[in-house]
């Protein structure tokens, strides 16, 4: 089953329930790491339009700062369950 949810822009957006597959249900741990490496891209992004400068060997030397990742990627992931009223899938391992 799906729904139809407009969004502020007046566009309809399909939202297929997927709560019953088994990947919603159980989740790979590791699942979200992609995402939160574009979270930290995207600070990164900001950060640098208001005139920080990250040094080039950055990332080798500290890698993504998870902290900030994860609060980008939380609220992100509010706005989401907001927006189409469907929970998160959240892994039970982490």
């Amino acid at each position: 089953m799906s729904k139809v949810v407009e969004m502020e822009s007046g566009a309809l957006i399909t939202v297929e329930d997927i709560t019953n597959e088994d990947y919603y249900k159980n989740p790979r741990i590791t699942y979200l790491d992609a995402l939160e490496d574009e979270c930290w891209s995207l600070f990164k992004q900001y950060a640098e339009m208001i005139g920080a400068k990250f040094p080039e060997e950055y990332e080798e030397e500290f890698g993504p700062d998870f902290d900030i990742a994860k609060q980008i990627q939380e609220k992100v992931i509010e706005l989401v369950e907001a927006r189409f009223g469907v929970p998160f899938p959240r892994s039970k391992n982490g």
